[in-house]
């Protein structure tokens, strides 16, 4: 899977781990899709040089994804 390739390759990109995230919600991996969306929070959170009030959005949005699986980030 393309998508996977790149997560592995490019590991600091957020996006590439919530589409992972919301491509195995899909095909039913629940645990691969909170992993991979746990991760993609991770990388959100550690970056340390993107503005706040952009980047909350994005880890708003990923939380809500989470939340469908029943978990809070």
């Amino acid at each position: 899977m393309y998508c996977e390739f790149l997560a592995h390759f490019d590991t600091s990109h957020y996006n590439h781990f919530m589409w992972l995230g919301q491509i195995n919600a899909v095909l039913g991996d629940r645990t691969a899709a909170r992993a991979y969306l746990r991760k993609a929070i991770e990388i959100c959170q550690d970056d340390k040089d993107w503005p706040r009030e952009s980047l909350q959005p994005i880890i708003d949005s990923i939380t809500e994804e989470l939340k469908k699986f029943g978990e809070e980030s």
